[in-house]
């Protein structure tokens, strides 16, 4: 991934708002994860797509997934106080995939918000923390 370079500036104008501050890149699983973007699809339900540029020795699959954490206080982590979502959804778009899922909830602020990648056998890829998520 990081030999070539990739074309993620149209997920500027996808639909919704970021909710990640960075990239990540991650040389073994030969991927960027570029963005997380989350839009209002009624009040209290949101849909979130995690959009992800596969290198060219990447084998990701329709089998694999993102699962992502938002806590409402730091505090809770430890006690399972969280809301959870698990992409269920997977598209081709350009020259991305991209990951999606739902998240109902009434709050509009997270003081944490964890994620990560699963692939077909449950193994967990990766996990990252992100402090201070806005979904509203």
């Amino acid at each position: 991934m990081a030999c070539h370079k990739v074309q993620t500036d149209w997920v500027d104008n996808a639909a919704g708002r970021s909710i990640l501050d960075l990239e990540y890149i991650n040389d073994t699983l030969d991927i960027l994860l570029q963005d997380i973007r989350i839009r209002e699809l009624a009040p209290e339900r949101f849909k979130l797509d995690v959009y992800v540029f596969p290198g060219h020795s990447s084998d990701l699959g329709k089998k694999d997934h993102f699962y992502l954490h938002f806590y409402p206080k730091k505090a809770r982590e430890m006690d399972g106080g969280f809301l959870s979502v698990v992409t269920g959804e997977i598209r081709s778009e350009k020259n991305a995939l991209v990951y999606s899922g739902e998240l109902n909830s009434k709050r509009a602020y997270f003081e944490l918000m964890r994620y990560g990648m699963v692939n077909k056998e449950g193994k967990r890829l990766f996990t990252l923390t992100v402090d201070s998520v806005v979904i509203r």
